[in-house]
């Protein structure tokens, strides 16, 4: 299995991985590999406060379908990051 075939459409939902350290506390030891992550209204991952996270082998696409969100470059460093236009705290 892989990316190709493990697929997580998440349409309609707000992401579509999302590991949860601050309402599980203590969490630690999570491994999100080899997924095609899809079409989720914000991150297609979103990770708060666990530890020992491994997020690799995935293709992330599609995502941030939420209308009406706003992204605009900001050039910090010399490097050009995408920055939302909305608080992110």
């Amino acid at each position: 299995m892989g990316p190709d075939e493990s697929i997580i459409d998440a349409t309609g939902l707000a992401n579509g991985v999302f590991v949860d350290g601050f309402d599980n506390a203590g969490l630690h030891g999570v491994i999100a590999a080899g997924f095609t992550i899809k079409n989720a209204l914000y991150e297609g991952v979103l990770v708060v406060s666990p530890s020992d996270v491994v997020i690799r082998d995935n293709h992330v696409v599609d995502n941030d379908k939420s209308p009406g969100l706003q992204f605009t470059l900001a050039a910090v460093a010399g490097r050009r990051l995408m920055a939302p236009s909305f608080p992110t705290t």
